[in-house]
Formats: C-alpha cells, sequence, structure tokens
C-alpha cells in the first residue's frame, strides 16, 4: 500500500450537514477500495484564481489516504463523479514525508 495526498475542492455553498454528509462519502469510497485515511485538514474556504463551475470560491480538504495503487485509478474515476468536489490533485507521498507532515502538527 502506498500513502497519497490528496487536496479536494469542494463546493462554497454546501451546509455543515451537507459537508459531513460528503465526507462520509468520500471516505465510504475510499474504505470500498480497501483505502485508509491517515489524516485530514480542513483548511477553509477561500478564493480561487478563476471561476470553476461558476464558482468563486472553494472549501478545501487535505487528506492522507493509504491505498493499493492498483485501486487507485478506480477511485479516482469515483470521486470524478461526487458532483460537490470541483477539483481533486493527487501527490504521491513517501513514510518519511508523512511521519514528518504528521510530527510538524
Amino acid at each position: 500500500m502506498k500513502i497519497y495526498e490528496i487536496l479536494f475542492l469542494i463546493r462554497p455553498n454546501m451546509e455543515k450537514e451537507e459537508l459531513g454528509n460528503q465526507y462520509k462519502n468520500i471516505e465510504n469510497i475510499i474504505s470500498k477500495y480497501s483505502g485508509n485515511i491517515e489524516s485530514v485538514q480542513d483548511l477553509g474556504r477561500r478564493s480561487l484564481a478563476y471561476e470553476i463551475k461558476k464558482h468563486k470560491e472553494g472549501i478545501y480538504y487535505l487528506m492522507n489516504v493509504k491505498i493499493d495503487p492498483q485501486h487507485l485509478k478506480d477511485l479516482k474515476d469515483e470521486l470524478k463523479l461526487s458532483e460537490p468536489i470541483l477539483r481533486m490533485v493527487f501527490m504521491k507521498l513517501d513514510e518519511k514525508t508523512l511521519a514528518e507532515k504528521l510530527a510538524a502538527k
């Protein structure tokens, strides 16, 4: 299993309850592919450099996920279908980098 850092940009017009449901949806999708969420950071609402799907702001979440690389494409494809997610970026991390990030908190 490899560790990936996933940055999510979510629609800004969601209520707290809807955000909680979206988080649970993401969590369910990740566990469906035998992945584990190592950590989650709510980076808050921020202005965008340009409009994305008619939104000028977005809510950012940063997750560290441990998942088998053979399931990564399926995970990306399923997350792309989630309407509230405007954008997402996957970055592969090594164990040392993750340990440093977790120690810095």
